[in-house]
């Protein structure tokens, strides 16, 4: 199935089938992705020039979809050609790495799929947790459930307890 017709896409079989095509045309579509992230290396070694490289990486990115994980990419390209996101225009620039320098085993062998936004920090709010779990421990009370462990004598102190941290701190207001 090259591409989904909304209009037949109706009942099991047919909604199945559309699934399975997905599924195996975005395999393909990560795959070629890595294959033109090789062959661009595999370029760059052969010939030493990295301007084509990081042309090619930049219109990668351009075409890539609003679906696609652009940021792994981004890693990639950091981790495996040494190249420099500038956050500005958010395109890529050769950095220090040099040709000879290539690992082509390893850039074959890592595919840029596998590469994970490392998760954005929170800040810790004790309020907000407090908050929460007060508000949840009162509601679950009220509704227990066999097998709760609500300790009423326990919930009440937490309700002080929450009633405090909602109230502003001495000294910052």
């Amino acid at each position: 199935m090259a591409s989904i017709n909304f209009k037949t896409l109706t009942g099991d079989a047919a909604i199945d089938a559309a699934i399975a095509s997905v599924g195996r045309r975005s395999n393909s579509v990560q795959l070629d992705v890595h294959y033109i992230l090789v062959a661009t290396a595999a370029d760059w070694a052969a010939c030493g020039d990295v301007r084509p490289v990081v042309k090619h990486v930049n219109a990668l990115m351009t075409e890539l979809g609003a679906g696609m994980r652009k940021n792994a990419v981004v890693q990639y390209a950091q981790a495996l050609f040494g190249f420099v996101l500038h956050a500005e225009d958010k395109t890529m620039t050769d950095g220090k790495l040099k040709a000879k320098d290539l690992d082509m085993a390893l850039i074959a062998n890592t595919k840029w799929f596998d590469f994970r936004e490392p998760p954005v920090p929170q800040p810790f709010d004790l309020n907000a947790l407090l908050n929460n779990l007060v508000g949840k421990a009162t509601t679950r009370a009220a509704k227990s459930k066999k097998g709760d462990k609500i300790d009423p004598i326990l919930l009440a102190k937490l309700v002080a307890i929450d009633g405090l941290a909602t109230a502003p701190v001495a000294g910052t207001a």
